[in-house]
């Protein structure tokens, strides 16, 4: 495994649908900092590992880290487990799936980060193909 191309799939996985040129250029510079003596190797592995998102209010900005899910599971052991079951949604992880994923996830953040609520303006259900709310 290398590093270098292990970040930066990570990061352009994010900074591409979340910050356009900008987000992946903020993502480049950390992963060549890291390890730039890795330039050049084509493809990266990738263990498995659990994905932390985090709102810094002083920031202004969510933080998105990688975890291995080991080294989480005795903190997550006495915490909320709301499973999202595939088979409700077909199988298909599509536009709407991520969507309405990313939706639950800012309503959970908001919960104990409250001043976030003044920046969303999101559907909190289904969306029709016609634009309307199926709720």
């Amino acid at each position: 495994m290398v590093p270098y191309e292990r970040d930066m799939a990570m990061w352009q996985a994010l900074a591409v649908p979340m910050g356009g040129a900008r987000g992946l250029a903020l993502c480049n510079k950390p992963a060549f900092v890291d390890d730039h003596q890795s330039r050049g190797i084509l493809m990266a592995t990738h263990p498995p590992y659990s994905v932390v998102l985090t709102y810094d209010e002083d920031e202004q900005r969510f933080h998105v880290q990688t975890a291995d899910p080991a080294k989480l599971a005795a903190l997550l052991a006495s915490r909320l487990n709301m499973p999202i079951l595939l088979d409700e949604f077909e199988y298909k992880i599509d536009d709407e799936f991520a969507r309405r994923l990313g939706v639950a996830m800012l309503n959970l953040i908001a919960l104990g980060k409250p001043d976030l609520k003044r920046y969303m303006n999101v559907t909190p259900g289904p969306i029709s193909k016609d634009g309307e709310d199926d709720q």
